[in-house]
């Protein structure tokens, strides 16, 4: 019988300053699919479309608050650890996790910002930190829509679509008039853009 967790781990990530972000998709489109958000030497893996969106408005519905962070960088106020090196983390985060958000206020100074999303506290001490932060997040949402699949029966309709459309895409340029055709025709026909490929809504696919 397998034995409940006796521990509950949360972490508490720092941010002051412009943050070091990078965003990336992995095995888009499988059972595996995730998008990864790197904040400085925390690594999120986010695997689903509803995650990545529960970050990202987490941290916008905070944007009327975080205006009353500091404007400039605070770095005397993360300092080095005696006998310890700069730990880094990586989470995994699935479904809607929970959210709670609040503007510390400090006297006669720039307060703090503490959100928590799920088990991760984000301390953000001013506003380069909360919109550096913010910009990668919502790169991640943007990601999530392409990199995780359609609801079920989805995809091959939406094959069905785009195949339909490159059936009337231009031929390439310098193609031959055929039988009954003129040259000029022919170079009109190429000259003409391709169609992108229309995209199913989100109503047509439920």
């Amino acid at each position: 019988m397998r034995q409940q967790s006796r521990q509950a781990v949360g972490v508490v990530l720092t941010l002051v300053g412009d943050q070091d972000t990078a965003v990336a998709a992995h095995d888009a489109r499988t059972d595996c699919a995730a998008v990864s958000v790197r904040i400085g030497r925390a690594l999120i893996y986010m695997h689903g479309t509803d995650t990545a969106q529960a970050f990202a408005r987490a941290f916008h519905d905070m944007s009327g608050a975080a205006v009353r962070l500091s404007r400039t960088p605070a770095g005397q106020r993360v300092a080095p650890t005696r006998g310890m090196g700069e730990p880094a983390i990586v989470v995994e985060a699935t479904g809607v996790p929970s959210v709670v958000g609040k503007l510390i206020q400090g006297r006669g100074e720039h307060g703090s910002l503490r959100l928590t999303i799920g088990r991760i506290v984000f301390d953000v001490r001013d506003i380069p930190a909360f919109a550096s932060t913010l910009v990668a997040l919502r790169e991640a949402e943007l990601l999530a829509r392409t990199t995780f699949r359609l609801p079920d029966g989805a995809p091959r309709r939406q094959r069905a679509v785009e195949d339909a459309a490159k059936a009337f895409a231009a031929p390439p340029s310098g193609v031959r008039a055929a039988p009954g055709r003129t040259v000029s025709a022919a170079r009109r026909t190429a000259a003409s853009p391709a169609p992108s490929s229309p995209r199913l809504s989100e109503g047509r696919i439920r």
